[in-house]
């Protein structure tokens, strides 16, 4: 899990719109498993859940000059598989 704090940016130029501080929280877990061997490979399963923006903040990035126009996405939850061998 990992949260970053983003301070609002009140310091700019003329003309220059300012934009709020947020939170985003992202969380991923996962679970390996090996099951045996193809040839000198491995066969392995990771499942696993994974989370961005998990307090749906409304986030814009200070330095897009859409910034007052685009937020970046919200919330979203995501499960997923992967075999490998």
């Amino acid at each position: 899990a990992n949260l970053l704090h983003a301070f609002a940016q009140n310091e700019v130029a003329a003309f220059e719109p300012t934009t709020a501080g947020y939170n985003l929280l992202n969380v991923q877990i996962s679970y390996n498993r090996t099951f045996g061997h193809v040839g000198n490979n491995p066969v392995g399963l990771t499942l696993g859940l994974s989370g961005t923006n998990l307090l749906d903040e409304n986030i814009r990035n200070s330095a897009s000059f859409r910034s007052q126009e685009v937020l970046l996405p919200g919330r979203n939850l995501r499960a997923f598989a992967k075999l490998t061998f």
